[in-house]
């Protein structure tokens, strides 16, 4: 280890230090009322450094730290500042549930260090390294998910233990497979190898390529793997539900679009494989999800099935860049990979905004009920119709964000002939459409079950109008989105 190593991952270690900073500052201090403050100027800090590095990176080139067992580029940089944002808006919308918490620090600490693991795994070019990030990632989460300690949130905490581990099971069991037949776990070796293997290899490397999907796809939430969302994200206090319908879901595209970049592009036989599998995934998560989110009287169970109904739109995404690397080589997958970073962000813009505003209506409510949110037009006209904005969005229709994110995904479709699947995707978006719309008809055309009008604090105000001017700003004018997006995968091409 030398300098140099530690410059390339110090985003990640003044995270790891902040964690700890937190914890010990309650511990020998206890001034709870500072600790929230400390994190946010902790974080404000580590996204400035993330941005310093981030301007003075050689454009187009990467940094190699550990022996290559991570990359300092574009590509990881973004995904840094990506989870830091995230972490900033979860803790800011977490004041009124750790007020009544009495374990402060350890919720902020649990926090930073699930994203320290994720801003690790999307910068992993290596096997064990990417495999201890994971768990780093996941194992907070399971503490967050029972934070509440009440009979829900440990039953939902201890499914999303047992889960996630048999996840991991058949994550480990791939990449044995891979080591096994590569005899190397950098991601660089592998790549080389299996584009040089023979057919038997190639038999045993797609058994490997299932199990990795198969392990990617619980972590993104995809059908049929996806049955532990509904349950944690319904007993998990809800900024954490928000942290995994958004941050989570990222780290996982964005380590799949590494690992694809990286490794499997060498390789058509793998690439067709993972076509086939991700075909499937991506059909029964769009039909699933939002079929049975129709169905759904709980606003957070609703979210879970819509989000994973988001995750098939984004497997359509991941499906026309890995055609396009097969029938026209990866220097023509550009714009494929683009859309899937364009979608994350338009994705992630939508539900800060319908987090924050389902936050607030369920804490004056004091319910998670869809039919309890009759009326909140009469109570707060701003909350409705920043909910019904987020549905519009939700649905990709204009002038919103989430147009533009499925209007990108679906000329991707298009460029690699999948015109199939992009009707598909109208479809399922014509079906979305019945039970977001049913939100909006139930906020204002229905009576409200109380006359009291909602509070909302003037800095819960600011981050609403912030986060919806984002929603339709870059509805308008997505340029800046995909011009990013770009500059993003542009260093994987």
């Amino acid at each position: 280890m030398n300098l140099q190593d530690l410059y390339s991952i110090s985003p990640q270690m003044c995270m790891i230090a902040l964690s700890m900073l937190l914890i010990l500052y309650d511990l020998f201090v206890g001034k709870n009322s500072l600790l929230r403050p400390i994190a946010f100027i902790g974080l404000f800090g580590i996204f400035v450094l993330n941005l310093f590095l981030w301007l003075n990176i050689d454009l187009g080139k990467s940094t190699y730290s550990f022996t290559n067992s991570f990359v300092l580029d574009e590509f990881g940089l973004f995904f840094n500042s990506f989870f830091i944002v995230a972490v900033i808006f979860i803790i800011y919308i977490s004041k009124d549930y750790i007020e009544s918490s009495k374990a402060k620090s350890e919720y902020y600490s649990l926090i930073l260090f699930s994203a320290t693991g994720m801003m690790l795994l999307t910068s992993s070019i290596e096997l064990i390294s990417f495999y201890i990030a994971l768990e780093l990632t996941t194992l907070p989460v399971v503490a967050l998910v029972a934070f509440n300690r009440n009979n829900e949130s440990s039953e939902s905490g201890a499914k999303f233990l047992i889960l996630s581990g048999i996840s991991s099971a058949f994550l480990l069991y791939g990449m044995v497979i891979f080591f096994g037949y590569t005899g190397s776990t950098l991601f660089k070796d592998i790549a080389i190898s299996i584009s040089q293997t023979s057919i038997l290899n190639e038999k045993a490397l797609v058994l490997g390529s299932i199990l990795l999907i198969s392990g990617f796809a619980f972590k993104i939430s995809a059908a049929p793997f996806h049955m532990w969302s509904p349950d944690v994200y319904n007993g998990a206090p809800i900024p954490i539900t928000s942290y995994l319908a958004i941050a989570s879901k990222v780290a996982g595209f964005g380590i799949f679009l590494r690992m694809i970049y990286s490794i499997f592009h060498t390789n058509s036989i793998l690439i067709q494989n993972w076509s086939d599998i991700l075909i499937a995934l991506s059909i029964l998560s769009m039909f699933l999800g939002n079929l049975i989110a129709i169905r759904q009287v709980n606003i957070k169970r609703l979210i879970a099935y819509s989000s994973i109904s988001h995750t098939g739109f984004i497997l359509v995404g991941i499906i026309s860049l890995l055609v396009l690397i097969s029938d026209k080589g990866i220097g023509n997958s550009l714009n494929s990979a683009s859309s899937v970073i364009f979608y994350i962000l338009g994705y992630a813009i939508t539900n800060f905004t319908l987090f924050t505003t389902v936050i607030i209506i369920t804490n004056n409510i004091k319910s998670n009920l869809i039919e309890d949110f009759s009326g909140i037009s009469k109570r707060s006209p701003l909350l409705a119709f920043t909910l019904s904005i987020v549905m519009i969005s939700l649905i990709g229709l204009p002038p919103t964000v989430g147009f533009f994110s499925k209007a990108y995904i679906f000329n991707a479709a298009i460029s690699a002939d999948l015109i199939w699947l992009m009707l598909v995707g109208l479809i399922n978006t014509a079906i979305s459409a019945y039970y977001y719309l049913r939100i909006v008809k139930i906020v204002y055309l229905e009576d409200p079950i109380s006359n009291l009008s909602i509070k909302i604090t003037m800095s819960q105000r600011i981050l609403i109008i912030f986060t919806l001017i984002g929603v339709l700003i870059f509805g308008i004018f997505p340029r800046p989105l995909i011009d990013l997006s770009y500059t993003v995968v542009n260093i994987l091409v």
